[in-house]
């Protein structure tokens, strides 16, 4: 377990210097090896300051992890990875249940 008030979150071995960790877990019993190396191909296109992999679970799944300074820039390509698994993995239509973009900046 971290406690953020008394452990140096951005040293070596927690954050890497980075202020935000996100993941992204998705279990699907059709998930491989191939699934996992075409979100990679596709994430690889941005140009985002994040340092971020893609890995099978265990079984039936992958999980996304996250580190970056921006937890606004982290949740932008968590979305894509979502959007893309869903729209030309799974064929389903877009999903927009975040709030405007410009509202989260804001906050971030």
């Amino acid at each position: 377990m971290v406690d953020p008030e008394s452990d140096p979150m951005q040293e070596i071995g927690y954050f890497e210097g980075k202020l935000n960790f996100n993941s992204v877990v998705i279990i699907d019993e059709n998930i491989t090896q191939k699934t996992v190396e075409e979100l990679r191909k596709y994430l690889e296109q941005f140009d985002v300051n994040i340092h971020y992999g893609i890995s099978l679970l265990e079984k039936d799944g992958m999980v996304l992890r996250l580190l970056s300074d921006s937890a606004f820039e982290n949740h932008k390509l968590m979305w894509r990875f979502i959007s893309y698994y869903r729209e030309k993995i799974l064929h389903f239509s877009e999903l927009n249940l975040r709030k405007s973009e410009h509202l989260e900046r804001e906050q971030a």
